[in-house]
């Protein structure tokens, strides 16, 4: 009862980074559009292009896992968890960088977003922790 309990959570926890590497990268393209330097808008520069795209790679991956893996509710949870929390801080540190000086603002929520991706992240484990456990548990299960 207390493991169905545990995969469940991280489920949840691993959803609700998603939505926060999902809202980073809105909130990165977004700007990206409207903030203009040298004349052109930011985002036809390859440097933040590049950014933005490996945001969006990063979280639609990360979708996909977790909604797999909340129909399987086993250690696959915990691959995905660990690709989740690692695109939630990814999108937030890359839509920071974005931003620029303005992220790093009380009035921009980018860097509440990171907050909530880094505390989720110590809440549940680091990502690495989370693959070691997932892959502990495989080799057991098929040792038996």
């Amino acid at each position: 009862m207390l493991a169905a309990t545990r995969w469940v959570a991280l489920t949840l926890l691993a959803a609700e980074a998603v939505g926060v590497s999902a809202r980073c990268t809105e909130l990165a393209v977004d700007y990206a559009g409207i903030r203009h330097q040298f004349g052109r808008p930011i985002g036809t520069y390859q440097a933040i292009s590049h950014r933005c795209a490996d945001m969006f790679v990063g979280t639609e991956a990360a979708r996909a896992l977790v909604a797999v893996a909340a129909q399987a509710l086993d250690a696959a949870v915990a691959l995905a968890a660990a690709e989740a929390l690692e695109a939630a801080v990814g999108a937030a540190q890359g839509s920071l960088q974005v931003h620029g000086g303005i992220g790093f603002t009380w009035e921009h929520p980018v860097h509440h977003y990171l907050r909530r991706a880094k505390s989720s992240e110590a809440l549940i484990a680091a990502p690495d922790r989370l693959r070691e456990q997932a892959a502990s548990r495989l080799v057991a299960a098929a040792r038996r």
